[in-house]
């Protein structure tokens, strides 16, 4: 061991780090790799192996095969009139969440806590405003190593 340098386990910090990110970046890319492009009313997304989806109407669930997460991506027409900033505020204060965070860019943020007592995080986003739609997201559970995958793979179409 050489003086003045950080070890984890034995292992130099700096090479630590590198095996570390080695191994996450072929965790996620066998992830990439095994996911199913779906495609829905208005968007689609990559759908990991050990999650399951199901479609009800305009709605979309994705939930982890073990039931400790779930993903509800619902997208649709911003109702007439409304902005973004208007439909994110309206939807927090009906489902009783915090307030609306903005990014900057065209999304809203903010959590809340369902009837049941179960933790939620939504995303509204405008992905393309000329389409005139907004992607309502809710995150309910765990977070799984998967879920960037999902979130980041979704790409958004024109409604009807």
């Amino acid at each position: 061991m050489e003086h003045g340098e950080n070890y984890v386990a034995g292992v130099p910090v700096r090479i630590f780090f590198f095996l570390f990110a080695t191994l996450f970046l072929n965790l996620a890319a066998s992830a990439a790799a095994a996911a199913e492009t779906v495609g829905f009313r208005g968007f689609s997304i990559n759908v990991p192996p050990a999650w399951d989806y199901s479609e009800e109407g305009a709605i979309v669930k994705v939930t982890a095969k073990d039931n400790s997460s779930i993903v509800v991506f619902s997208p649709d027409k911003l109702p007439g009139g409304q902005s973004l900033e208007e439909f994110a505020a309206a939807f927090s204060r009906d489902s009783k969440g915090g307030p609306p965070v903005s990014d900057g860019r065209g999304t809203f943020q903010f959590d809340y806590t369902n009837d049941v007592g179960a933790k939620a995080h939504v995303v509204i986003s405008q992905a393309d405003p000329e389409l005139d739609s907004v992607f309502l997201i809710v995150i309910v559970g765990e977070n799984h190593l998967e879920l960037p995958l999902i979130l980041n793979s979704a790409k958004t179409e024109a409604i009807d």
